[in-house]
């Protein structure tokens, strides 16, 4: 057997093998004996056919394309082995010559193991965000309490206005027709920023029992097509108002809202949590922007398969995120007129930015040696199981028993050191989560 190996871009490399007609004749041999128990010949049992007869009956090529199976698979590893190649996902073969007493001639196109190449990452800096909360933000947070707490007042002595909850009957006519014969009671939000619905505010002015027609397009995005962007005509009629009557903001208040002494104490849990808020948000974007500029000054070259895989696994983890909300990623295609390949063209650079994270600091850990203190792994497994409610304890204490999730676990927490180390190199020290980082 003789191999050749020729270099791709993406990471791939081609490889043309040679087999010996020797070998391809008793593959051939082989393929016979299979294809004979599988093949009818009409005056002959099954499996009794002799070759001869079995070839003008199915054909010499089919007898040879049978044959395949039993020589390419192990002439492509062991040309694997004799090249030296590092292969990363399986290979597309194309068969090139292939006849009766003569050599098989195949060539394998390979995805092989991705490369890095780690430019200067220790000489990037980056000025971490100001985490300061303002007194406006504590305000704001206090307004945001105030509106989710407001009470909703009956109102007749008024005409309806922006701010304003209105019950009314609505009857919908669409090109001339009426879609129902009764009235339909629907609640409507007035609002200046997000009416809902969307023609919602058309009915600020108006008092209980008004009657208005209103005219809007229908969103040209709407999840019927044969709807979408038409012009409806609403006939309103209201039944109610009611107004969004805001508690004063004092001491009572900050006990209804929670376990609070007085204002002060709100105001100061607040601050804390928009603190931890602001950090965890800061952190995430610096960290991000870190890691851009790593792979900014670092050569990459990976194959294309690595993201068609990454897209795959964000498509399972969209799928679980929204099971857990009830519905499911097939759901969402129809809701959002899109094709699964459409989707997945639209997440592909993601997929691509996700990819070249996680070589680069995986580069960065092998390049800076970076391992867990003894008993790290472990008690990042114990905090799994204690946070895990009691009744399915024991189904994740076995899980985290396993290599596939201890290993799972131990990349995590190595990519968490790895931010750590940019971190500290770029003047984030702030954002250092591990106590390894911190020394």
């Amino acid at each position: 057997m003789n191999a050749v190996v020729e270099r791709a871009e993406k990471s791939q490399v081609t490889l043309k093998v040679e087999v010996e007609a020797e070998r391809l004749a008793k593959a051939t041999d082989r393929a016979y004996q299979r294809l004979v128990q599988r093949v009818a010949i009409p005056g002959f049992r099954k499996g009794k056919a002799p070759r001869k007869i079995l070839e003008r009956a199915v054909g010499t090529d089919t007898l040879y394309r049978e044959a395949l199976d039993f020589v390419m698979p192990s002439a492509y590893e062991e040309a694997v082995k004799e090249t030296g190649i590092a292969p990363y996902a399986r290979p597309e073969f194309e068969v090139l010559e292939l006849e009766p007493e003569k050599p098989l001639v195949f060539k394998a196109t390979v995805p092989v193991q991705p490369t890095v190449k780690l430019g200067d990452y220790k000489s990037i800096k980056l000025d971490p965000p100001d985490l300061a909360v303002t007194d406006e933000e504590v305000d704001q947070a206090i307004e945001n309490l105030r509106q989710s707490h407001a009470q909703l007042v009956p109102i007749e002595d008024r005409p309806a206005k922006l701010g304003d909850q209105v019950t009314v009957d609505v009857i919908t006519s669409l090109d001339g027709r009426q879609l129902t014969q009764e009235p339909r009671e629907t609640v409507i939000e007035l609002d200046a920023d997000t009416p809902y619905p969307s023609w919602a505010n058309a009915v600020a002015g108006l008092s209980v029992g008004d009657e208005k027609e209103i005219e809007d397009q229908i969103s040209p995005d709407y999840r019927d097509p044969n709807l979408a962007g038409k012009i409806a005509n609403y006939a309103v009629k209201v039944k109610a108002i009611k107004e969004r009557q805001l508690p004063e903001v004092d001491d009572d208040f900050a006990r209804e809202v929670g376990e609070y002494d007085d204002l002060a104490a709100l105001k100061a849990d607040l601050r804390k949590r928009l603190e931890a808020q602001k950090r965890t948000r800061a952190r995430e974007q610096y960290e991000s922007d870190l890691v851009d500029k790593v792979i900014e000054v670092s050569e990459i070259e990976y194959p294309l398969v690595m993201v068609d895989q990454e897209v795959d696994q964000m498509l399972r983890e969209a799928d679980n995120n929204f099971r857990r909300q009830g519905f499911s990623l097939d759901m969402f295609l129809r809701g959002s007129r899109k094709s699964m390949e459409e989707l997945r063209q639209e997440w592909e650079p993601r997929a691509v930015h996700r990819v070249q994270s996680a070589l680069v600091l995986n580069e960065l850990i092998k390049a800076e040696e970076l391992k867990l203190p003894e008993g790290k792994l472990q008690a990042e497994l114990d905090r799994m199981v204690e946070d895990t409610p009691a009744d399915r304890r024991a189904e994740v204490r076995r899980l985290v028993g396993t290599d596939r999730v201890r290993d799972s676990v131990e990349q995590e927490l190595l990519l968490r050191q790895a931010l750590d180390f940019l971190d500290r190199q770029a003047g984030g020290e702030q954002f250092i989560e591990s106590e390894e980082g911190e020394s």
